[in-house]
């Protein structure tokens, strides 16, 4: 029930956010509409719960180590930007998550230590399409003289990404929702894998394309495909006059790497760097690109599938915009501004043997490091349960007012039975409107179970929680139905103070940690000295 009430919540709050950037004119921006609304609902609610609820329960498993990916803030940026408001407040929602997680490691059976890791970050800035009227394809297929085919190959996987690899899992599971997820997505599936939001992968392309652009936030990689191999800047200029030079000569464009006959070259408007002897002519193309901006063009260099041309778009120092090949207003992918400021936030006593760590391997490197100083396979042993690991703040309120609300439903159904015993029956039915003996019964009913539940709660019970959880959403649905009569007033009718109290219950009830709490094991489990 939260999880489909907050996934509407986050549809509305799109939709409204959308409208808001559209009235306000808000640049830059991009396009959002519902389907957006409905991938975000996926990723900052669905995902979310289900990232927190599996985290929990590996905790509770004692899983020596547990990574999840948090995919909210990023999802919004894109399409938001970086630092607009609604990508703050998803931030606030990642930080929610993180202090739910740390208040089940409270309740775990062995120590657990956090680190976050952002990989990498967001440089904002109006599209390459939206700067010069046309995306980077149609730039290079009419520098190709119009009649190449040119095909763009970079699909749309930061917005259907973590949906995909979500229906995939599911796809992959035995069962009758295996089986449905595979048969309801077998025209959109390859090789297994769920590939919403692209091209049908089921057609078939009747001929292989001149050029196919691959892109990744500014970054483009383009491959010709009249040869197998790798084509140098001469066959490229033999090949296709005058391309070479009108991607250069483009406000768009920032550089471009591509091999030459005397070695790998970084071609900017102004200047050349040669990467084999960091030789600079004229301007240096990478000099507001960092410090290590060469030592990364190396390592692409090296890899046997980059493109023949790498394509970097523009970027403004000052604003530290980009121009993304993609439709997205917050990227990441090339270099140039904030996209390149990863950050690892870890615990002050465990030290980075590399200050600072660079590449993705150094990063794995330092978590091993750090996950053989911890000893983190290490068998944990039985304990007695430690006092520390008590009952999530609030337990002894819900339980005070379970027992509160049992007592006055029973004191209800005394009134009841009292006055039908003392001959006044047609004056109960008047006042209640139904009939005097199902009320009896149901307040007899709801009062003995808010007793028993608060009697549970107090002696940690699961099936106490699953009873309050039952009876706060009971309470919760009164509520909304008597607004759906009478409006506010409805509230008002029912009891304002109980109708609040029941609604902070339910979301209380409903917290991952709350339900951790419910679900370990009496007997508490720590780590042996």
């Amino acid at each position: 029930i939260r999880t489909i009430v907050l996934s509407v919540g986050e549809f509305l709050k799109e939709l409204m956010e959308a409208r808001r950037q559209r009235i306000a004119d808000i640049q830059p921006r991009v396009h959002r509409g519902t389907t957006f609304a409905f991938l975000r609902a996926a990723t900052n609610v669905v995902l979310r719960d289900l990232n927190t609820t599996f985290v929990v329960r590996s905790m509770s498993l004692a899983t020596p180590v547990i990574y999840t990916d948090l995919v909210d803030y990023d999802e919004i940026a894109h399409h938001a930007g970086p630092e607009r408001i609604e990508s703050l407040r998803a931030l606030t929602g990642v930080d929610q998550v993180v202090a739910s997680l740390e208040r089940a490691a409270a309740h775990a059976p062995r120590d657990y230590r956090f680190v976050l890791l952002s990989d990498h970050g967001q440089s904002q800035g109006a599209t390459f399409a939206q700067r010069y009227g046309r995306s980077l394809e149609e730039l290079i297929r009419g520098l190709m003289g119009g009649t190449a085919d040119v095909v763009a190959a970079t699909g749309r996987a930061e917005m259907y990404g973590p949906v995909n690899a979500l229906l995939t899992e599911l796809a992959q599971r035995p069962g009758m929702a295996g089986r449905a997820t595979t048969a309801a997505l077998r025209s959109r599936s390859i090789d297994g894998a769920v590939e919403l939001g692209g091209t049908d992968p089921q057609a078939n392309v009747a001929e292989r394309p001149d050029v196919v652009v691959c892109a990744s936030g500014n970054l483009a990689n383009v491959y010709f495909t009249v040869l197998q191999e790798r084509m140098t800047a001469t066959q490229v200029e033999a090949g296709y006059p005058g391309l070479l030079a009108g991607l250069i000569g483009h406000p768009g464009i920032g550089f471009i790497m591509v091999r030459a006959d005397e070695g790998t070259l970084v071609i900017g408007a102004r200047g050349v760097h040669h990467l084999d002897d960091d030789r600079i002519e004229g301007e240096d193309p990478l000099a507001h690109f960092g410090e290590r901006a060469a030592d990364h063009m190396r390592r692409l260099d090296a890899f046997s599938n980059v493109g023949d041309l790498l394509i970097n778009s523009t970027f403004d120092p000052e604003l530290e915009e980009v121009a993304a090949f993609e439709e997205l207003v917050g990227s990441h992918g090339g270099m140039g501004g904030p996209q390149t400021r990863p950050f690892l936030l870890h615990p002050a006593d465990l030290v980075l043997d590399d200050d600072p760590l660079v590449g993705a391997p150094a990063v794995h490197q330092q978590l091993q490091r750090w996950a053989r100083q911890l000893d983190v396979n290490a068998p944990i042993a039985y304990a007695e349960p430690r006092a520390a690991l008590g009952e999530p703040t609030g337990l002894r309120w819900v339980a005070a007012w379970m027992a509160f609300i049992g007592s006055l439903e029973l004191a209800l159904a005394a009134l009841v039975a009292v006055a039908m015993v003392a001959g006044e029956r047609e004056a109960v039915d008047l006042a209640l409107g139904v009939t005097p003996v199902l009320v009896g019964l149901v307040v007899t009913v709801i009062g003995l179970s808010s007793l028993a539940a608060g009697y549970g709660i107090w002696r940690r019970r699961r099936w106490a929680w699953m009873v309050a959880l039952a009876l706060s959403a009971f309470t919760v649905l009164q509520v909304l139905l008597g607004m759906a009569r009478e409006g506010l007033s409805g509230i008002v009718s029912y009891g304002a103070v109980p109708a609040v109290v029941s609604l902070v219950l339910f979301w209380y009830l409903t917290r991952p940690h709350v339900a951790a709490a419910f679900g370990r094991a009496r007997v508490t489990r720590k780590r042996s000295a």
